[in-house]
């Protein structure tokens, strides 16, 4: 089940609202304010996350990007690999050469 950014949302203040059970009023106004600016500052991130999984477009776009990453990383692997290689063959003929 895919959750929408006010699900996750709700989910992070039941989570709150046990965490705050059994402390001081004075105590949970202030987790409350700290709380607010968490979701007004984790809002945006939301919103983006719920464009990209529900426009499809955006989705095989990001996918096609992340999957063109991997692609270059390990290519860029593979290169590394040979020139370790390289290097450790040109160490093993400068010690027979001694």
């Amino acid at each position: 089940m895919k959750k929408t950014k006010q699900d996750v949302i709700d989910e992070m203040i039941l989570n709150k609202n046990t965490f705050v059970e059994n402390i001081s009023e004075d105590e949970k106004k202030e987790i409350d304010m700290y709380f607010d600016e968490l979701i007004q500052e984790f809002g945006p991130m939301l919103d983006i996350f719920d464009k990209i999984f529900t426009d499809k477009k955006v989705l095989k776009n990001i996918t096609t990007s992340i999957k063109n990453e991997i692609r270059e990383e390990k290519w860029l692997e593979k290169m590394s690999d040979v020139v370790m290689s390289r290097q450790d063959v040109q160490e093993a003929l400068k010690d027979l050469d001694k």
